[in-house]
């Protein structure tokens, strides 16, 4: 079994960096690529005092309204959808009170098993568990055709919802994550990247500007930063 390197924003480890996004026109743009949207764990650290509706990872089609997203409402609080087919009867959006603009480094994220359960997590800690309500016809999340992004969400091939943040270890398991798991990797700890699919920043890889954001899975998932900055500032683990 591969384990992942020790999370790279520990102490002594390769250099802290993050990305910065204007909220503005910033993002990073991945190619759509097939991952497991029956059984899902995405997830990211976030750094941000933006009060709007703010993405900050997803792969979301806002013309057909199908895939997943993780956000937050026009209240600051933390927001995740997800979508079956793009019906309102299969998709459904949750917000937790959860006030997650404060300015300080916040892991979030969702797991989402089969037809039955969407959890969410802030640093590590399950706050919600939706089990079947409004979810029984969901039987997988729609696997959105539009390329993945981090820093906004893209409709008909055009990137909206700006983030104003800071956006660190972006992932996407094809597995549902335990709340265990999620603290671990919250904590710094180390997990199998046996069903890791995709992760992009974790240190300074990739400079400023128009630059290929690199994909540390095995699986070459690149991007291409558009205007997002490589800063000195990473989440305190």
């Amino acid at each position: 079994m591969n384990i992942i390197n020790p999370y790279r924003f520990a102490a002594g480890g390769a250099t802290q960096y993050s990305r910065d996004f204007n909220g503005t026109d910033d993002y990073v743009s991945i190619p759509d690529f097939a991952h497991d949207v029956g059984n899902l764990s995405c997830m990211c650290w976030v750094k941000t005092l933006d009060t709007n509706f703010a993405s900050f990872f997803s792969h979301w089609d806002v013309s057909s309204q199908r895939g997943w997203i993780i956000s937050t409402d026009t209240n600051d609080n933390l927001l995740c959808g997800i979508s079956g087919n793009g019906t309102t009867s299969n998709r459904i959006f949750y917000t937790q009170n959860d006030a997650i603009a404060d300015g300080t480094w916040r892991h979030v994220g969702f797991t989402f098993a089969t037809s039955s359960l969407l959890k969410l997590y802030i640093d590590g800690t399950e706050i919600t568990d939706l089990g079947n309500l409004g979810l029984a016809t969901v039987g997988s999340i729609h696997n959105s055709t539009s390329d993945l992004a981090i820093g906004a969400r893209f409709g008909s091939g055009t990137a909206a919802a700006f983030g104003d943040a800071s956006i660190a270890d972006c992932r996407i398991y094809d597995e549902t994550l335990t709340e265990a798991n999620m603290t671990t990797i919250a904590t710094g700890g180390t997990y199998s990247d046996t069903n890791l699919v995709g992760r992009w920043i974790t240190g300074d890889d990739e400079g400023s500007g128009s630059v290929t954001v690199v994909d540390q899975s095995t699986n070459s998932n690149d991007g291409t930063s558009v205007g997002s900055l490589s800063v000195a500032d990473y989440p305190p683990i």
